[in-house]
């Protein structure tokens, strides 16, 4: 009996390790996977929503290198002008070849003197500064949104260096922002739609705040043209934070494109903030991005974990209740067999010892009789008359 319940005992222990250690084997790698993507989520949540931006950045630069080439390529034609009226002559047939009206004005350098493409000297410093500006970089370069003297016909002011002529040191060309909010057509719609807002913006008259030039997508519909992009931010937002807006305020101040992740009402945000190259400014193409859309993949991985995580425990709960209850019903079922005959319904010799012991210990100044009686010969009733019998003779003994 011993053996046998041994041999019960180290079964049911065998597999109770074997399922536990399955559960915490699980349990341990589910852990060191969630805590892996927790602590990684925000760094791939950046990398999607830089990857996701990248097409219309490119594509934004795209329209400034356009702008840039054009330039150049009408500063070369400019160049060899022999003197100012074959000049002006030469840039007013470039402006009516302008069949797609790209173009808005033509204006050139000569010495420290702006000129009209007509030949008229410019003497509104007003209107010359941005001009100056640009001439000071002393390479191909741009700068928009630019209002002419009544306000309208925004353009983006391109400048370059042009040597060895003798009629002019520089050339400014003025272009429609349509030239540039054209690259709404180009853009890969399933990208962009993943951002919360898309536009491009151009830095006010003041330089501190972003004015919205074209809204390329907006997910709610809050964003209209000549809105504040960071009072957008501020307000509709961040319900009147001015923490996100001051980050992407600081991003403006450096070159090249910029990353600014923003917690906005326990909501985490991803703002790229694209520029087309260093030489360029004023404009900017925005991408606001929420990290529950873009990461949704991994967020949803991570929410899974958890529910596994809490599954593996539960499981883990139900076997070691199964393990302790199935050990009490063991050791209780082989109790039971121990002390009662299954056959006779009566104390087995191990049962009567145990309570021998217990007689004997209890009562020990008591005076009592322990009778034990041993049949002879019992296997010969057995032996001619059968099981059924000889357990007959026995439960009629049990009765005496």
């Amino acid at each position: 009996m011993e053996g046998f319940k041994g041999f019960k005992t180290r079964r049911v222990d065998l597999v109770f390790v074997l399922l536990i250690m399955i559960s915490i084997t699980a349990l341990v790698n589910v852990i060191v996977l969630q805590s892996q993507y927790s602590s990684g989520a925000s760094e791939q949540a950046i990398a999607t929503a830089e990857a996701y931006a990248l097409d219309a950045s490119e594509k934004f630069s795209g329209k400034f290198d356009y702008i840039r080439e054009t330039t150049q390529a009408i500063a070369t034609i400019a160049r060899a002008a022999s003197d100012e009226t074959d000049l002006c002559n030469t840039l007013e047939k470039l402006n009516e070849a302008d069949e797609n009206r790209e173009l808005v004005s033509l204006r050139y350098f000569r010495g420290e003197k702006e000129y009209d493409g007509y030949g008229a000297e410019i003497t509104d410093v007003s209107k010359t500064v941005s001009d100056r500006e640009l001439r000071n970089k002393n390479a191909v370069s741009t700068y928009g949104i630019i209002y002419d003297e009544s306000g309208s016909k925004p353009s983006i002011a391109c400048y370059c260096p042009v040597e060895n002529s003798p009629v002019l040191d520089g050339l400014v060309i003025y272009y429609s922002q349509q030239v540039v909010l054209a690259v709404a057509g180009d853009l890969d719609a399933d990208k962009l739609g993943f951002s919360e807002l898309s536009v491009i913006c151009s830095v006010n008259k003041f330089g501190s705040d972003l004015q919205v030039l074209s809204v390329l997508r907006d997910k709610n519909g809050e964003v209209s043209v000549n809105d504040s992009f960071l009072e957008y931010m501020t307000i509709t937002v961040a319900g009147g934070d001015d923490k996100p807006a001051a980050r992407i305020s600081e991003a403006l101040i450096g070159e090249g494109d910029a990353t600014v992740p923003v917690s906005i009402k326990n909501e985490n945000y991803v703002v790229i903030i694209g520029r087309s190259a260093a030489q360029d400014s004023g404009l900017f193409l925005v991408n606001v991005y929420r990290e529950s859309v873009i990461y949704s993949e991994g967020l949803s991985l991570m929410e899974t974990s958890i529910v596994t995580m809490a599954l593996l425990m539960a499981v883990i709960v139900v076997f070691t209740l199964y393990y302790f209850i199935s050990r009490h019903r063991i050791y209780a079922k082989i109790e039971a067999l121990e002390m009662i005959n299954p056959l006779l319904h009566c104390p087995t010799l191990l049962c009567f010892e145990r309570d021998v012991r217990e007689i004997l210990n209890t009562h020990k100044v008591t005076t009592f009789a322990v009778v034990v009686s041993h049949l002879q010969h019992f296997s010969y009733l057995n032996e001619k008359y059968g099981d059924t019998a000889s357990y007959a003779v026995l439960r009629h003994l049990r009765d005496v």
